[in-house]
């Protein structure tokens, strides 16, 4: 088999890096909010306090240009319809 070009082993890296770091955030959180869960047993207050979280730095970041906000369209919420309602 042929070598990788270093474009390839570039794109593949670009791609690898924020996988694994992806799934190394997500594991430490996991471990981080089941830790959390077992020393407050209130999971609604907690799913609350991190959906407040999660707005606090999506809301301004969108409000300064940061981030573009997603475009909700008509289409893109009856394609999730499904999912909500089986939720």
């Amino acid at each position: 088999p042929a070598l990788m070009s270093s474009s390839d082993t570039t794109a593949a890296l670009d791609t690898a890096i924020p996988l694994l770091a992806w799934y190394a955030f997500n594991g430490a959180f996991n471990v981080e909010n089941k830790r959390v869960l077992n020393e407050l047993s209130y999971p609604w207050i907690i799913s609350w306090v991190q959906l407040a979280a999660g707005i606090g730095i999506a809301v301004p970041a969108w409000l300064l240009g940061l981030r573009r906000p997603p475009l909700l369209t008509a289409a893109v919420l009856l394609r999730f319809l499904p999912i909500a309602v089986l939720q």
